[in-house]
């Protein structure tokens, strides 16, 4: 006997399988998948996240850390590279 689903059990099949997918990125905070990516040092990092598996936002983990980061607080990773300019012309403080 072959299994054979309705058109409306496949879509929901990759509806799931799509969820899925963009929950694996989703902030664990705020479920949101919207991004920009950052790297802090690692103390920054373990006191806030620990051994963490997942993602935060930059605000969810300024959210956790009880203070908004400084510039300071991100190493000289290249993804940072926005985040300092941003800093260095007054746009985050």
């Amino acid at each position: 006997m072959t299994d054979i689903l309705s058109k409306e059990e496949k879509i929901e099949s990759h509806e799931k399988a799509l969820r899925r997918y963009l929950q694996r990125d989703a902030c664990i905070d705020c479920t949101e998948t919207n991004w920009d990516d950052f790297a802090v040092h690692d103390e920054i990092w373990n006191s806030v996240a620990g051994r963490l598996e997942g993602r935060l936002h930059l605000s969810c983990f300024e959210k956790r850390l009880g203070r908004l980061l400084k510039l300071e607080d991100f190493t000289d990773f290249p993804v940072n590279n926005m985040l300092k300019l941003g800093y260095s012309i007054g746009i985050r403080q």
